[in-house]
């Protein structure tokens, strides 16, 4: 038996060797450059927009949870004739408003004019502030 009819005559070009769809597709749209030169692990990306999700999950739970708690504890405190739980379901609610108004009034309020020596350093002015 003869295998030499079977086995391929030795090329010049080396094996080709299996392409991903992945690194075909990198190659057609070129060599895509990261925005930061220190972004070099899409892992990271995952991770900062799970936290995200987090921060705002925990942002709605501050809106919500602490009037539903003072809901309900005035209303299972006047279900039940308990003035104790009624008060501090009013504690709670005025507690949350208190820290809702702080919060308000430091994102609403105005901002502080700059600093010659802010602009001397190079800082720009937000677009509120340019010249017309």
């Amino acid at each position: 038996m003869d295998l030499s009819d079977k086995i391929p005559p030795p090329s010049s070009s080396p094996p080709r060797r299996e392409v991903s769809v992945w690194s075909a597709l990198r190659k057609r749209r070129g060599v895509v450059l990261p925005d930061d030169e220190r972004s070099d692990s899409p892992g990271l990306y995952v991770l900062v927009g799970l936290i995200s999700i987090g921060l705002f999950a925990g942002f709605l739970a501050l809106l919500v949870v602490p009037p539903a708690l003072a809901a309900h504890l005035v209303i299972q405190g006047g279900r039940n004739a308990r003035p104790l739980l009624r008060i501090g379901g009013f504690v709670v609610l005025a507690l949350w408003m208190l820290v809702m108004m702080w919060m308000g009034t430091r994102v609403m309020r105005r901002q502080a004019p700059p600093n010659e020596e802010d602009a001397a350093e190079g800082a720009t002015p937000s677009p509120s502030e340019t010249p017309r």
